[in-house]
């Protein structure tokens, strides 16, 4: 996020992003402090980024949940590549049906 280690903990991450005052829908911080279970989503960024959220409760010592941990791991770069390969594999298929059509064809000539 181009931010210190310092200047993340203890902030919330929608105000990090800048994009409001409110948790996003389906915030795994949410989730786990309502349920007392680790959740986890992915989401992209106004910047373009794409991170997976995890959270995690965080009792007392009396057994009340207090906060939650949350870890973001940026996947940008594999969600880039996860979409390149997808092409690839596509227009691979398109290449191999027009090949398979074309020998086809030659059979069906001699």
């Amino acid at each position: 996020m181009g931010l210190t280690r310092a200047q993340v903990i203890g902030q919330r991450c929608y105000q990090l992003w800048a994009e409001g005052d409110q948790p996003c829908e389906d915030c795994p911080v949410v989730k786990a402090t309502e349920t007392g279970r680790p959740a986890e989503m992915e989401k992209t960024t106004p910047d373009g980024r794409t991170w997976i959220i995890q959270a995690s409760p965080i009792w007392d010592e009396k057994g009340h949940i207090v906060g939650a941990a949350e870890i973001l791991l940026d996947v940008t770069r594999y969600k880039q590549t996860e979409r390149a390969l997808s092409e690839l594999q596509r227009e691979y298929r398109l290449l191999e049906a027009e090949l398979d059509a074309s020998r086809g064809r030659a059979d069906e000539g001699a």
